[in-house]
């Protein structure tokens, strides 16, 4: 939100507000976007994942009117980062995430879960 309102700034006062709106519903839309790109490469042999992601009631009625699409969109792409062996991405992208709201840091339960099964702590280790 504090980027959001110092982009805003060089506008005139009785056009910022509409502008802060505007900038937001841009930046969350990107989250969005990102999101369903993550769940799609996740997905495999499950393409439609990804379409009933995009295409829920929810994302169009709810997601104007909080800021969940960040936390998301960070939690999708460490998802996809895990997937593809990149812990420490994954714990950069979870972390942000966890700045963002605290719910991407729950995956980290599960994921020590998976860890404990295989027997390899480092990557758990590389993405704390």
């Amino acid at each position: 939100m504090q980027v959001t309102a110092t982009m805003v700034k060089p506008f005139e006062a009785a056009q910022r507000s509409t502008r802060f709106v505007d900038i937001n519903i841009a930046l969350l839309t990107a989250c969005a976007v990102v999101t369903a790109i993550c769940v799609s490469r996740l997905s495999g042999r499950r393409p439609w994942d990804a379409a009933l992601f995009a295409l829920a009631p929810g994302l169009v009625l709810g997601g104007f009117i909080n800021w969940d699409l960040p936390a998301a969109a960070l939690l999708a792409l460490g998802m996809l980062a895990w997937a593809r062996k990149h812990p420490v991405w994954a714990g950069i992208a979870l972390g942000l995430g966890g700045a963002t709201k605290l719910y991407p840091l729950v995956l980290l339960s599960p994921l020590a879960l998976l860890c404990l099964r295989a027997g390899k702590w480092r990557p758990l280790a590389l993405t704390l």
